[in-house]
């Protein structure tokens, strides 16, 4: 990275873009894929040790994970 020829103007934390994707014939096609993005984050100032880091990223995939399978996706193609 060279902030002098390509500098950063905007952040994405979603990194649906770069996920694969296949194109949907119709909205109900099942065999096309939608790339869907689920965030977390941590407040790295109230966290006190990388071992308290490693078990609250931990909880936070388990977390995440949980969350995939509960939701109600839009088409058949994000799920």
């Amino acid at each position: 990275f060279d902030p002098a020829i390509a500098p950063v103007r905007q952040s994405n934390l979603c990194l649906e873009i770069a996920l694969p994707t296949k194109p949907l014939n119709d909205v109900n096609d099942e065999n096309g894929e939608i790339a869907l993005c689920t965030l977390s984050a941590f407040n790295l100032g109230a966290i006190n040790s990388l071992d308290e880091l490693e078990e609250l990223a931990i909880l936070a995939v388990r977390a995440l994970d949980a969350l995939l399978d509960y939701q109600d996706y839009p088409i058949p193609a994000a799920k």
